[in-house]
């Protein structure tokens, strides 16, 4: 199956150009720096038919990627072309968010048996490998770890700065009971 995306019809909706330098500063317009853009997809075959298929445009972006060495540098590339972290991932990143903070809540809920703050003291301690009296990310992702709950990078991260209330780059003993007897809809 072929999958045609025409200059007009599809990539120019979803293509930033917000962000490019030239656009920036007056140098080029919108239109200018989109079909340079869509030049690239078509230089790969040498056809300059105005449609990007699937296939150039995974060679595209196939070749791109070999030229870029960090992984996040390269997400971010891809972010900020396409408005990924702006639009409708944004939603869909904070609405999977919402429910993994329900999860967890509930799976924290579910191990304290009641509220006490001997219960509570004792699940932290027993998440707080370091025996610091506060929560790393990593002893974060241990903790998902040993509920039960797969979780990306880019959502335990996002569920960290959620449960570090006071910003300090740890999760503290009152941070953690905040966010555990916060009602699991406050978001």
């Amino acid at each position: 199956m072929v999958w045609i995306c025409t200059y007009r019809i599809c990539i120019e909706k979803i293509y930033s150009v917000e962000k490019n330098k030239e656009f920036i500063a007056g140098k080029k317009t919108k239109e200018q720096i989109l079909k340079e853009f869509l030049d690239n997809f078509e230089g790969v075959k040498g056809n300059k038919d105005g449609i990007v298929t699937k296939e150039e445009f995974f060679d595209y972006y196939n070749d791109l990627s070999m030229l870029i060495s960090n992984d996040d540098y390269f997400v971010g590339v891809i972010e900020s072309a396409w408005m990924m972290a702006e639009n409708e991932e944004d939603l869909v990143f904070k609405e999977r968010l919402d429910q993994l903070i329900s999860t967890v809540r509930l799976k924290l809920q579910n191990s304290a048996k009641t509220q006490d703050e001997y219960m509570l003291r004792t699940i932290f301690k027993d998440f707080d490998s370091s025996k610091n009296g506060c929560l790393t990310v990593d002893e974060l992702q241990a903790m998902m770890f040993k509920l039960g709950i797969a979780v990306e990078r880019k959502y335990l991260l996002a569920l960290f700065k959620r449960f570090d209330l006071n910003k300090s780059g740890t999760i503290e003993f009152e941070e953690f009971c905040s966010f555990l007897t916060n009602s699991p809809y406050t978001k």
